[in-house]
């Protein structure tokens, strides 16, 4: 598992900050969008003023920009890319909320920071978590142990369902996508298990083939459960983002310039957005 954690970290190492105009001109800049905007409005619907706020699997530090308006206490980000954290502590320097990071591999390693965290997010991380028990058991005993009473854990990743629909449809060898985005399943991918079923995901100017695994989603809400930690939120990306694109038209216009294209969509689709509160 190691080895596994350790090219997840280069591979996210290697991945270069874009700057605008590189932006402007991605071909999955509909995406880049759309998972701001979303990410955005789940963040806003579960966090309160003078939070601390742990962000594992923090990565470059994108989401700081969306804590700004919030009157954030404290922000702990953790990640297990040496390079990403820099970017992410330098993004930090232009925010006034009080910023602190660690290097370390959440699923694999025990997390504890100074206080109790009202708000712990995993965005586009915990699936990786699914690798095996163990290092999904670890991942839950961090988040659990650094939420305090009444804290609210959020995370976005992949939709086992959509992904093991589609996969279903390529009866050769079980790969699907697009010009933008390829899954390719792994020989453990066809296991009846709940752990290790691997997928190599790859998109267009993101992702070059990082081994992911899919989540089960009723197992990790089960185990949570029994932690006294109950699931408030559910929902699949493209639903959340066609109610939330009418419900504040004015955060979507200024976050969202370039709607989706027919080969951004199903990308979309992939996702959902869950969130969990400690009782």
């Amino acid at each position: 598992m190691e080895k596994s954690n350790n090219n997840v970290a280069n591979h996210y190492n290697k991945i270069k900050s874009l700057g605008v105009q590189s932006r402007e001109a991605s071909k999955i800049i509909g995406v880049r969008e759309a998972n701001n905007f979303l990410k955005q409005k789940l963040i806003q619907k579960f966090i309160c003023e003078n939070s601390i706020i742990l962000d594992l699997g923090c990565g470059k530090g994108g989401d700081l920009s969306k804590l700004k308006h919030h009157n954030i206490k404290h922000y702990y980000g953790c990640d297990i890319a040496k390079e990403s954290l820099a970017e992410a502590l330098k993004r930090s320097l232009t925010h006034k909320f009080k910023s602190d990071f660690l290097q370390a591999d959440f699923i694999n390693n025990k997390i504890m920071i100074q206080e109790k965290a009202d708000l712990v997010m995993a965005q586009f991380s915990f699936h990786y978590a699914f690798a095996s028990e163990n290092s999904m058991k670890k991942a839950v005993n961090n988040v659990c142990n650094n939420l305090k009473e009444g804290g609210v854990f959020i995370l976005t990743i992949p939709d086992m369902q959509v992904i093991t629909r589609r996969s279903s449809r390529n009866t050769v060898d079980g790969s699907f996508g697009n010009s933008l985005y390829k899954v390719c399943p792994n020989k453990s991918f066809y296991k009846n298990e709940l752990f290790g079923r691997g997928y190599e995901f790859h998109l267009q100017e993101a992702l070059t083939g990082c081994e992911e695994y899919l989540i089960d989603l009723n197992y990790l809400t089960s185990h949570f459960a029994s932690k006294g930690i109950k699931k408030i939120f559910d929902v699949d990306f493209l639903s959340f983002l066609n109610h939330e694109m009418f419900a504040d038209k004015e955060t979507y216009s200024r976050m969202v310039r370039h709607p989706l294209t027919r080969e951004e969509l199903p990308i979309i689709e992939l996702y959902r957005a869950v969130a969990y509160k400690k009782n």
